[in-house]
């Protein structure tokens, strides 16, 4: 099985099987994950061996939505990420994401991918901060991936 990685801003596409990553990463995303699939929203979760940021999270059945965020004051959202098992939200993940840009994307929100997908839209707030893009698409892949396995 694999995930879709689709990054709005550029169009970059990439597919990640499940043995491409650390479960050891995953371990420690999966209490959170489970606690906002419980019904609770994550709010405010710092990034494991990342200091300085956070994400918030709240997931349903097929889909979840998450922000990064570089810690304040104030704090500044960097990215926007939708993750889609199926289709049933995947159409309605894919356009909200589209509908948070405040321009034009090399993605089109008319074509969604086939599921499963996470997509990530960065902010303009990613300029000030570039190192953040060293390590916010692991980031974004290992809480896809986290979802997934909590939410089989």
């Amino acid at each position: 099985m694999f995930i879709r990685h689709i990054v709005l801003n550029t169009g970059h596409v990439q597919d990640f099987r499940h043995n491409e990553i650390d479960l050891e990463v995953t371990a420690r995303l999966g209490p959170v994950m489970a606690a906002a699939c419980a019904g609770k929203s994550a709010q405010g979760v710092a990034i494991p061996a990342v200091d300085g940021y956070s994400f918030t999270a709240r997931c349903g059945v097929r889909c979840m939505t998450a922000s990064v965020y570089a810690d304040g004051p104030p704090s500044v959202r960097l990215c926007s990420i939708a993750v889609a098992r199926h289709s049933l939200c995947g159409d309605a993940a894919w356009r909200a994401l589209h509908a948070l840009a405040p321009g034009p994307l090399a993605t089109d929100p008319a074509r969604v991918p086939p599921e499963p997908w996470f997509g990530v839209l960065l902010t303009a707030a990613i300029e000030d901060d570039p190192d953040a893009l060293t390590w916010l698409g692991d980031f974004a892949r290992y809480l896809a991936w986290t979802y997934f396995l909590e939410k089989p």
